[in-house]
């Protein structure tokens, strides 16, 4: 993963990781594979995180883009999209809120009635992450 992000870098790999993330809507097992790699990148190497942060902001609408993602067409790509969302308000705080609306929250919420487990914990914990983040930009705000 490390050789990964290393040579992402060197190369300016994060246009090509754009195009390939956009190709879901042709092959959602390339925009699943994506999305865990992107996953991975923030869980194991946070020190990598403007690759992360690359590929979302180059994205035409990163809202829009990933709540079509969270469409309950593919479970596994709506439970790893909500994995992404939780570890980038944890390790690229700022992308996310860059991107995040009403709209997008609302679709965690109802993710989070999901009578399927692992769909409704990965949503709840999404809740949870956005909801303290949120409370700290907050905070943050009044203290300015």
């Amino acid at each position: 993963l490390k050789q990964f992000c290393t040579l992402s870098q060197a190369l300016s790999l994060t246009q090509h990781l754009m195009f390939i993330f956009k190709l879901r809507r042709r092959n959602e097992a390339v925009a699943l594979h994506l999305v865990a790699i992107l996953s991975h990148v923030l869980r194991r190497l946070p020190d990598y995180c403007c690759i992360v942060e690359e590929v979302i902001k180059g994205l035409d609408n990163p809202e829009a883009e990933m709540r079509s993602l969270m469409s309950l067409d593919n479970e596994t790509l709506c439970i790893r999209t909500l994995i992404l969302i939780t570890l980038m308000s944890q390790v690229c705080p700022v992308t996310l809120m860059s991107f995040l609306s009403r709209k997008l929250v609302k679709e965690i919420d109802n993710l989070s009635k999901w009578p399927q487990g692992n769909v409704s914990i990965e949503a709840k914990k999404a809740q949870k992450e956005i909801h303290f983040l949120s409370k700290s930009k907050a905070l943050d705000e009044r203290e300015v």
